[in-house]
Parts: structure tokens; sequence; C-alpha cells
């Protein structure tokens, strides 16, 4: 008989308790089983199980060869696996650098499943805000940013469009009211997102009819949009996040999408998610795998609009 096959046969009746079973889960008759069972113990010249007619049992010497036939099996398992992806060739360290909240709330969540897909790859991701990137130096292969796209000198792919919207608690507007048009944010209290000195200004767009301006005016400012949103829940005020930093906010009725009929922004109307590469990356069939799996998992996804280019 096949060592491999005793070993797993040994191991699985042990975890069942019963060798019926061990011999359904492996697929051969029970009788197969017992002989296979007694061929191991003649093979190691010691008992494994005690069996009676009811129960299975481990002997002391089968307890403690059983740690290491699991251990045996499990790095089989695992060099198994791991051949798959030496021959898909997705193997390897992977380093990804990924604005914070898109990090924390889209890419973090997706990491689990990356990996078990390819077990041969080794993750590091940081998640930073600065803009100053560091992909020249060969530090990351890919960097996950949002927003308007300036960088000519890199590659790019476009994962899913991202839009911006206005948005406030129940509880804010049960209390205030809530507005009709982007004039009467004037009289709320507007939770500003504000990255540097200049100051910020809401600009609304509607089919049909001129852009309207809005200086926002509030009593909470931050470059978090984390710290926004948990007091825009809060009922503090009105602010302006991305669709997908309050998706589930959204679909939970804990926030209201106000001002629905008007785009919004702070910048530029089309607003994206990109993977950014170097050049000489754009063959690397594990920064590949890590561009298509993002691509994928955000067109399933409900929380993004689904304007991705492939």
């Amino acid at each position: 008989m096949d060592p491999l096959y005793l070993l797993r046969l040994f191991a699985e009746t042990s975890r069942l308790g019963n060798l019926s079973a061990a011999a359904r889960q492996l697929g051969v008759s029970t009788a197969t089983a017992s002989r296979g069972i007694d061929r191991l113990e003649h093979d190691l010249g010691f008992a494994l199980l005690v069996r009676t007619s009811r129960q299975i049992a481990l002997t002391e010497m089968g307890r403690t060869y059983l740690e290491t036939v699991q251990r045996v099996l499990r790095d089989l398992d695992e060099a198994k696996t791991f051949g798959k992806s030496l021959q898909s060739g997705v193997i390897g360290d992977l380093s990804i650098r990924s604005r914070a909240a898109i990090g924390m709330v889209c890419i973090s969540p997706l990491i689990p499943k990356f990996l078990d897909l390819h077990p041969g790859i080794n993750i590091r991701i940081d998640l930073t805000n600065e803009t100053n990137g560091d992909l020249t130096n060969g530090k990351y292969d890919v960097d996950i940013r949002t927003g308007i796209l300036k960088d000519s000198s890199f590659l790019a792919r476009k994962l899913a469009d991202s839009t911006r919207l206005v948005v406030s608690s129940p509880t804010y507007l049960s209390k205030h009211g809530v507005p009709i048009k982007p004039a009467d944010l004037n009289n709320h209290n507007c939770l500003v997102f504000r990255h540097d000195a200049n100051p910020v200004v809401w600009r609304f767009r509607a089919p049909g009819r001129e852009e309207i301006k809005v200086h926002p005016k509030g009593n909470l400012e931050a470059n978090n949009g984390a710290i926004l949103r948990e007091s825009l829940l809060s009922g503090v005020g009105i602010g302006h996040l991305t669709d997908w930093a309050v998706a589930e906010d959204l679909k939970r009725g804990d926030l209201v999408h106000v001002l629905s009929d008007h785009q919004v922004t702070i910048d530029e109307f089309h607003h994206g998610i990109y993977a950014v590469f170097l050049p000489n990356r754009q063959h690397s069939v594990k920064v590949r795998a890590f561009i298509d799996f993002l691509a994928n998992e955000f067109a399933r996804s409900p929380v993004f609009d689904h304007g991705a280019s492939s």
C-alpha cells in the first residue's frame, strides 16, 4: 500500500474516531482500511490504535506519532499548493502602497482572499496619504490611488469610478432640515475635509445648469475622512465623502444622500480608483494577478460605480 495513503488513513481515523467513517472519507471499504492500519502498525513495530466494537482510541505512542504525521501531511499539502503557484508564476514578494481610506475600506478586506488564491505570494502593504510616491525607487510594485490621476511617467489601470456625495444623518436632518439646493448649505454646519491651506470649495453641477460653488463653513475640519464619517454618523453636520466610503452607511440608513440631483466635487468631477505601476512592472505576473483580482472584485461589488476599464 502507498505509504502516504496509510498516513492519511491513520490521520483520518484519529480525527473521526471511527474506522468506517475514515474509510468512507477516503473512498475505500472498511476492510481495506482495517488492513491498511494493520500494515502501518506492522511496519512501525508498535500499535497505534486500540480498537473495540464501539470505539477507537489512540495508544500513547499513537498520539505521539500522530503529531508527526499531521505535520508531514500539512507540509505535503502546502508543497502541493506552492507547486501550483510555481506553475502559474504567481509567486514572490508583492509590495503595495495605498491611500489610507481606500486601503482600509476596500483593499484590506480582500487581502485574505487573494492570499488564499495565491499562497506563493508574500504581501507587504503600506497605507499612507503622502503624495510623494516611492514607485520610482522600486520600493513598491503597485500604488492604489484615488481622485485625479496626474503622473504621466507611470502606467495605470482604472479599477472603478469614484463618486463624491453630500451626506448627513437622519438625526441631523430632522433637526435642521434637508437642503434642497446647494446654496442651502450656507445655513448648515458643514464638515470639511482639508488637506492643505487652500480654501475649500464644494462645486456642484446638475444637468443643464450652471456650476454652483459653495464655501462650506462648520465646526469641524479634518484631513481624514474616517473622522468626518464618524461625526456625520453622530449627527454633527453635513459632509462630503466618496460613495465607497459611505456605501454601507447609506444602505443601512445611517446616512442619507442629500442634493442627489447634483454632482459634487472639490476639484474635478471625473474621479477614479487606479492601480499605478512602473512600465517595467507591466509584465510581472504577480502584479498583473493582483490588479486583475482587484478589478474583478470591484466589478462585482455594489460599493463601486462600475466604469472600470480593462
